[in-house]
């Protein structure tokens, strides 16, 4: 059995697999935060020369390629070997941005009225991704911090309004993040 993040295709952390971006964002398992619709107060516009190419992480490899530049809009392709056979899975990533930060968002392969995200942030040829902390969104909607449904360990979030997006952005709803647990993809050719 494959137990390569980027290569093994599951609905958990799906976000990681994802980005040279988002380019998502997650790779063993979900993040069980989603968003109704993307987050970010706007797209970002995305320069297709520091955003396509292939990306890796660890021993696997993804491909991406810019789409839309100014929405923000990214497809990210991995190759994997199912049933003794070369499969390639295409997904889009939508990028936007709010309070200087970038956020990688993807469709939820199971419930597609909702998003898959992370924070991201590219420097020096490298994309870093950082998962929303279940937990810490968990308690943000039982505390009426954040608008939102708990529906078993999942939690997703209505859209954040721009006071909110504020407060994520600065710090003032705590580090909602697994900061310690980055994902590293670095660009081949850098």
């Amino acid at each position: 059995m494959n137990t390569n993040p980027v290569l093994v295709r599951s609905r958990r952390f799906r976000l990681v697999d994802i980005l040279p971006a988002a380019l998502a964002l997650l790779c063993t398992g979900c993040t069980g935060v989603y968003v109704s619709r993307p987050i970010g107060d706007q797209p970002h516009a995305l320069v297709p020369a520091d955003w396509e190419g292939t990306w890796t992480l660890g021993k696997g490899a993804l491909v991406a390629h810019v789409t839309d530049a100014a929405g923000g809009k990214l497809h990210y392709s991995v190759t994997s070997v199912r049933d003794g056979a070369f499969a390639t899975t295409t997904t889009e990533v939508v990028v936007r941005e709010s309070g200087g930060w970038l956020f990688a968002n993807i469709p939820d392969e199971s419930n597609p009225e909702r998003y898959e995200w992370a924070r991201v942030k590219m420097a020096n040829g490298q994309i870093f991704v950082w998962r929303p902390d279940q937990e810490a969104f968990r308690a943000l909607v039982q505390g009426g911090k954040l608008k939102g449904q708990l529906i078993d360990k999942d939690v997703t979030l209505e859209p954040l309004s721009a006071e909110q997006m504020k407060a994520l952005t600065t710090g003032a709803l705590g580090a909602p993040f697994k900061w310690d647990e980055p994902f590293v993809f670095h660009r081949l050719g850098d």
